[in-house]
């Protein structure tokens, strides 16, 4: 997204909800290392997780996993401790690493990134993605912020990339609708 506030968290858990409902294996990696919140939606405690991962060679992927309450088939990876350096830090090494090893284990990783209006780091895990997806939220994120996705777009700096458009509200006044019925169409 191009600010915060416009659900990137919010989209990602119940994204994963979704795909996990299913059967599917999903992890949902808190890669917000500046302003993490999806711990915090989700009630687990981030005092342990991708940073402790990155800085010190003898925690295991075992010790940073963590399944989420309500969804057998839901985990997450929180992202710790808040770095002093958090682009350096995805950039190390042991970054890809973990999330070569995590393809092997999930189905489905969903990452949740900084609003890349702001900072760099969701450009720096497009590598890791097969696909990008970017959030809008009507009445809240500003048309002049669209011309980032459009960038995004035109130059190739993110791959297979989607746009949702969230907390869509709708009115009946605008006149266009689609209905069942005998002639009936509104």
């Amino acid at each position: 997204s191009s600010m915060s506030g416009e659900g990137k968290s919010f989209v990602a858990i119940n994204f994963g909800n979704v795909l996990a409902i299913t059967g599917k294996k999903v992890l949902l990696m808190e890669l917000d290392l500046r302003k993490p919140g999806l711990s915090t939606k989700l009630n687990v405690i981030n005092d342990f997780g991708f940073t402790n991962y990155i800085i010190n060679e003898d925690v295991q992927i075992r010790d940073i996993v963590k399944p989420v309450s309500f969804q057998e088939n839901l985990f997450i990876l929180t992202s710790g401790p808040i770095p002093p350096n958090p682009a350096e830090t995805l950039l190390h090494s042991r970054t890809k690493i973990l999330i070569d090893e995590l393809k092997n284990q999930f189905d489905y990783i969903i990452i949740d990134a900084p609003p890349i209006g702001i900072v760099t780091d969701a450009q720096l895990l497009e590598t890791y993605a097969d696909s990008c997806l970017y959030l809008v939220r009507q009445k809240h994120t500003m048309k002049s912020q669209l011309q980032i996705v459009n960038d995004l777009y035109k130059n190739k700096k993110m791959k297979n990339l989607a746009i949702i458009v969230n907390d869509i509200q709708t009115s009946d006044s605008y006149g266009y609708g689609y209905g069942y019925g005998y002639g009936h169409y509104t």
